[in-house]
C-alpha cells in the first residue's frame, strides 16, 4: 500500500519523465528525473484519502499543495511518508 517512485530505474535511463500514471489509491502521478534523481514529483488525488510514498531519503522532504501551502506528513518505518489528501487535490513533493 504505498507509491514507490523509480524503484528499479535502469542506469541507461538517467533522464526521463512520465505523466498520467495512476497508482493504487487512485493517485495520478507526474514525475521527472535527471541524473537518476527525482527533479519533479506531482500527485493528484482523484478520490482523496491517505497517500503513502516510499522514498530513499526522507530528509528535507516537503509537500506543498497547489497554493504553495506546506502539507504535514508522518514519517513511518523504511522511508515511508504518509499524508492526507483531498479529492482533486494536487501535491508537489520536493527534496
Amino acid at each position: 500500500g504505498f507509491i514507490e517512485p523509480l524503484p528499479a530505474l535502469p542506469k541507461v535511463w538517467e533522464t526521463g519523465s512520465f505523466n498520467g500514471l495512476v497508482a493504487r489509491g487512485n493517485f495520478e502521478i507526474e514525475l521527472s528525473w535527471e541524473n537518476s534523481k527525482i527533479s519533479f514529483f506531482r500527485i493528484i488525488s482523484k478520490s482523496g484519502g491517505k497517500c503513502s510514498i516510499k522514498l530513499d531519503n526522507v530528509k528535507g522532504v516537503q509537500i506543498k499543495n497547489r497554493e504553495g501551502e506546506k502539507i504535514a506528513y508522518n514519517t513511518k518505518h523504511n522511508g515511508i511518508i504518509e499524508f492526507n489528501t483531498a479529492k482533486s487535490g494536487e501535491y508537489f513533493i520536493t527534496f
